[in-house]
């Protein structure tokens, strides 16, 4: 049986109920974080993002850091003639004595 009623969608509602969520779930998230500043000579880790095997290694390097970029990413030097610009989220901080 289908009843013939209405209801009224408070859209006002549902849209500060979605905020809310959104900002409790990001502190949530960003609690573990560790934040790194990278300076330029700082050697740092490319973490792999391919699927390896059992005993593969999942990380490159490390790579010395040439530039740094206001956008998040950095330029490392692979090799004598090699430069690549990487973001820093694929990147994990080297301690290299």
């Amino acid at each position: 049986m289908i009843i013939p009623a209405t209801y009224l969608t408070n859209w006002h509602n549902i849209t500060n109920h979605r905020r809310k969520n959104v900002l409790y779930n990001n502190a949530r998230e960003n609690k573990s974080r560790i934040d790194y500043d990278y300076k330029v000579g700082d050697f740092v880790f490319i973490l792999t993002k391919d699927i390896n095997r059992k005993l593969a290694e999942t990380k490159q390097g490390p790579f010395r850091i040439v530039i740094i970029h206001t956008n998040a990413t950095v330029t490392i030097r692979r090799s004598a003639r090699v430069m690549e610009r990487i973001n820093i989220r694929r990147l994990f901080p080297a301690h290299v004595s």
